[in-house]
């Protein structure tokens, strides 16, 4: 299903439209992402955010637009005009004005060498730095994955390369047969240009996959390009992850003009807009037949005798206005009425229903509990809220204002707690299982935001199964899957390893140290399952058997597995002997790697978020794990002071903040109590998910791990390269100890990893 965006007044420009980016139109969005700062206005005199000739966005709009009169007589105070943002007709502005009047950019010509290179701006036309070609023929022993921008070919601008002259013929020719423009030709050249670079680089006498997998844009066309060329090597392809996206190079289709929906005359770009095409479909109750609209008298699709339009717009404005001749047109495309339910069903329904007398009685005490079937709930006819419960919708309508949640979500928790609270009433809690069911029937709804607002007031019943920890969810369902064969043993050794055996003095594991030894097992025991008919037939060679068939930790993890079970079930004295005895594996040893420095160049820069860039000083300056990211806590961390305690399990770690990380912590607080400005969440990295759950549950590594996969890196490849960074300085093991927190055998392991020489010494 697409995702549904707000509408609404976008705060920085004031234009009306669909709103995409936290209740910011997208030309402000990426306004915001260049680098503006926020200052006063030299044409309209607004406080917004400004580019380098001190104009904010609407104003350079109009400039370049019908006011270019106003530079040769600049005054402020200027008024500006408010925008419709229709989907489709975007105008992202950013270049400043002296680039395109020819005028020298002093403010450029003042800037330091390093703000130049930082900025991307630097002049120099052949950087060696980038992609230096190597010696013709030689093999490469690894060939990396080159993490390449725009501004790496701007370069290598006038590097002269090989072969580059017969492929602008090519180019030349391609934009000439499919009549492209000379910006294409210009940006297709660079691509071409870098990707030759790419190949002098690897040391190839023609480009291959790597060459053009590495581009930044137009990897398909500049392949087509090169095989045209006589430039590309036999049977190279584009790599798995540049097929799935789309290629920016092919021509442009031509952009759709206005106009206005066939059915219910709606102003859009669609003959036939989405919302007249699903009422044509009818998804709820078949394909609708044509007919003569007993309102409006024209031939259109009906339901109950009224076409879309005027079905729509009875339920927009009750049914007074069911004999009315006309229908009110409206904008199509996102802002398009919807119409949730057939037109009867509005029309029949003239006076208010009254308060339903089946409600919920909190002292009537059930026989049984039966599951609810919400299909048969006519959401268009529900009974008057009680006063209680009408009080409870204003408070939770209250709250999203405060939050500033979207339209979407707001619409979607309102309209799920009025079907809860006209059908079972507000006196008395209601099952979290319920509120589930409702949701995952009735389409339009939305329940995580009510199950935190009715848990806040104690009006709800949560469900026993999400009490359970996650990791124990997983055994149970693992539990379940277990052969028959096995499953009383299996779950005998779950109860030892929980301390709850024979012997009571055993330490009980965690619950994620658990499943960890299930799904190494899990694949060994599906596949003794045809040999064996229980846990008491299985020799040494059986196991034997089962760790040679996998390698490295794989291995490992199999038999330690199987040498907990074993151990544990005979200890229970469910077998007599153990087969794993005397067994050994030896442990794999994985030397930490560092990243390579194109990789980590320019990173933060390309964090837009502020919490992205918290994650990133935190794992890549002070070596931090994801789970100490996600469990570090607000009330341990001391900006006046500049420091930060980890809690862990061996004990607490101080780190000092540096300057950086001091001052993208303070943003990213900043950004947070504008975001939410009640949340109550104790951790220091909260998201969308966490921020406002009652539960005050911290964010998942999976969280951290997204927010910086797509810069090419993780954040625990971030830890060990800081680490390894620093053993390289110091082959101290005790420094990496008290500056890292960690112990003093994964501290020789890091030490080891940066100077392999000294692995035969002894440490002291």
């Amino acid at each position: 299903m697409a995702r549904s965006y707000p509408v609404g007044q976008c705060p920085e420009c004031w234009g009306w439209g669909l709103l995409r980016h936290y209740h910011h139109c997208e030309p402000c969005a990426a306004w915001r992402l260049d680098g503006r700062v926020r200052a006063d206005c030299r044409r309209c005199g607004e406080r917004r955010l400004v580019n380098s000739d001190t104009l904010c966005r609407p104003c350079l709009q109009i400039i370049r637009e019908i006011d270019a009169v106003w530079l040769d007589n600049p005054v402020s105070g200027q008024p500006s005009q408010l925008a419709l943002l229709m989907p489709r007709q975007y105008k992202h502005i950013s270049t400043p004005l002296d680039r395109l009047r020819g005028r020298t950019r002093l403010s450029h010509e003042r800037t330091t060498k390093w703000q130049r290179e930082q900025a991307g701006l630097d002049t120099t036309k052949d950087d060696p730095n980038v992609c230096p070609p190597a010696i013709p023929g030689q093999l490469t022993l690894v060939r990396p994955r080159r993490h390449l921008t725009l501004h790496h070919a701007q370069r290598i601008h006038h590097r002269p390369v090989r072969g580059y002259d017969e492929a602008v013929l090519v180019i030349a020719a391609h934009a000439d047969r499919h009549g492209l423009s000379h910006s294409w030709k210009v940006a297709v050249s660079r691509m071409v240009r870098l990707a030759l670079a790419i190949r002098d680089a690897d040391g190839d006498e023609l480009a291959g996959t790597d060459a053009v997998s590495d581009l930044p844009l137009f990897a398909a066309i500049v392949l087509q390009l090169l095989d045209h060329a006589a430039l590309l090597q036999p049977g190279a392809t584009l790599s798995a992850d540049r097929k799935r996206q789309r290629s920016t190079a092919l021509p442009q289709a031509v952009p759709p003009r206005p106009r206005s929906c066939a059915v219910c005359l709606s102003w859009g770009f669609e003959t036939t807009c989405e919302p007249c095409g699903n009422w044509r479909r009818g998804h709820d109750s078949g394909p609708r037949v044509a007919g003569r609209c007993t309102r409006c008298c024209d031939t259109q699709p009906l339901s109950a005798g009224l076409c879309r339009g005027c079905t729509a717009d009875i339920a927009t404005h009750g049914p007074g206005t069911l004999d009315q001749p006309w229908t009110q047109l409206w904008l199509g495309g996102p802002f398009n009425a919807r119409t949730v339910a057939p037109a009867g069903r509005h029309v029949e329904r003239s006076t208010p229903s009254p308060v339903s007398p089946a409600l919920v009685n909190p002292a009537q005490e059930a026989l049984f509990d039966l599951p609810r079937d919400w299909t048969a709930v006519d959401l268009n006819l529900l009974p008057v809220l009680s006063e209680r419960a009408q009080h409870l919708v204003d408070q939770f309508a209250a709250l999203a204002t405060d939050q500033r949640w979207t339209d979407g979500p707001r619409g979607e928790g309102l309209r799920t707690l009025r079907v809860l609270f006209a059908c079972l009433g507000a006196d008395a809690p209601i099952p979290e299982t319920e509120i589930m069911r409702l949701v995952t029937t009735c389409p339009g709804l939305s329940g995580k935001r009510v199950i935190t607002f009715l848990a806040e007031r104690h009006l709800l019943v949560p469900d026993p199964a999400n009490q359970l920890d996650s990791n124990q969810q997983r055994v149970e369902q693992a539990l379940e899957a277990m052969p028959a064969a096995f499953a009383d043993d299996v779950r005998r050794w779950v109860t030892v390893l929980r301390g709850e055996g024979r012997r009571r003095r055993d330490r009980a594991m965690n619950w994620s140290t658990v499943r960890k030894y299930i799904y190494a097992i899990r694949p060994v025991l599906l596949d003794w399952q045809h040999e064996v008919a229980s846990l008491r037939e299985i020799t040494r060679d059986h196991v034997e058997l089962a760790i040679k068939q996998r390698k490295g930790n794989i291995a490992r993890g199999v038999h330690v597995g199987l040498r907990s079970l074993f151990r544990a079930l005979k200890q229970e004295r469910v077998i007599f002997r153990d087969p794993t005895r005397g067994i050994v594996v030896s442990a794999v040893l994985i030397l930490p790697k560092n990243i390579p420095s194109d990789r980590l160049r320019g990173l933060l820069d390309q964090a837009h978020r502020p919490v992205t860039k918290v994650v990133i000083a935190l794992a890549a300056v002070h070596g931090l794990r994801p789970t100490d990211i996600s469990r570090a806590l607000l009330e341990d961390l001391n900006l006046s002071a500049g420091r930060l305690v980890i809690r862990r399990a061996s004990g607490r770690h101080l780190i000092y903040l540096d300057e950086l990380t001091h001052g993208l912590i303070a943003a990213w607080l900043r950004h947070r109590h504008e975001r939410w400005p009640k949340s109550t969440n104790p951790y220091l990295v909260v998201s969308r998910q966490t921020a406002m759950d009652a539960r005050r549950q911290s964010t998942s590594t999976s969280t951290l791990r997204t927010m910086v996969e797509r810069f090419g890196v993780t954040v625990s490849a971030l830890r060990a390269d800081r680490i390894l960074d620093e053993a390289r300085q110091t082959a101290d093991p005790v420094h990496l100890m008290r500056l890292f927190g960690i112990c003093d055998d994964i501290a020789m392991k890091y030490v080891y990893a940066a100077h392999p020489e000294r692995q035969n010494e002894v440490i002291r």
